[in-house]
C-alpha cells in the first residue's frame, strides 16, 4: 500500500488504522529511516536516541534506563569474551604435558601401563579443551573477570591518561617516593 499525502482529497476520510496496522507503519518507517541513517554514515549517539524518544513522548529516564541495560549486556559479553580467551592457556598447558609425558612413554618403554598413564594425563587437558571451546561462560564468571587495560584511557577514573599509550591520567600515575 502506497500513500501520498497529496494524492488523498478533501472529500476522502482521513485513514483509519488499527493498532497492529499503526505498529507496522511505524516499524516500517523506523526501518526506513535507520537504512537512510547507515547510508549517510553518521554514528547514531544516545542524544539522537533521546530526540526520537521525546518526539514519541517516551520518558528520557526509560531511554536512558534502555541505554544502561544495552551498556551492561556489552560489558558483560566483552567480559565473557575475555573469560573464555583466558581459557586457552590451560588447555595448552595441560595439552603440553599430556604430550611430553606420551613421548617419554613412547621412548622409555612402550606398554598397557605407558598407555594407560598417558591417558590419565590427557583427562584434563580434554575437559580443558572441552571448556574452553565448548563450555559457555556463566554470568557469575564473566562478572569476576577483569577487562585489560586500554591504552589512553585511566584505568582507575576512566579519564584521558597522561600519554596516549598510558593507562593512568596525571592525577593517577605513579610518583616515585620524594618525587615533586
Amino acid at each position: 500500500m502506497h500513500l501520498d499525502r497529496n494524492a488523498v482529497s478533501k472529500e476522502q476520510a482521513p485513514l483509519r488504522l488499527t493498532h497492529d496496522e499503526l505498529t507496522a507503519v511505524l516499524n516500517d518507517a523506523i526501518a526506513r529511516h535507520s537504512e537512510a541513517e547507515r547510508r549517510a554514515e553518521r554514528p547514531t549517539t544516545l542524544e539522537d536516541a533521546l530526540d526520537v524518544a521525546r518526539q514519541l513522548d517516551i520518558p528520557d529516564e526509560h531511554v536512558l534506563a534502555a541505554a544502561q541495560e544495552l551498556q551492561r549486556r556489552r560489558v558483560r559479553e566483552l567480559r565473557r569474551q575475555v573469560a573464555r580467551d583466558r581459557r586457552k592457556a590451560p588447555f595448552l598447558a595441560a595439552s603440553g604435558f599430556a604430550v611430553g609425558i606420551g613421548m617419554v612413554v613412547a621412548l622409555v618403554r612402550p606398554s598397557l601401563g605407558g598407555l594407560v598413564s598417558v591417558l590419565l594425563v590427557m583427562l584434563p587437558a580434554l575437559y580443558l579443551g572441552w571448556r574452553w571451546k565448548l563450555a559457555p561462560v556463566s554470568d557469575a564468571e564473566a562478572d569476576r573477570t577483569e577487562l585489560p587495560p586500554v591504552p589512553g584511557q585511566c584505568r582507575v577514573c576512566g579519564s584521558t591518561s597522561a600519554t596516549p599509550r598510558s593507562t593512568f591520567c596525571t592525577e593517577h600515575e605513579y610518583r616515585a617516593p620524594g618525587a615533586g
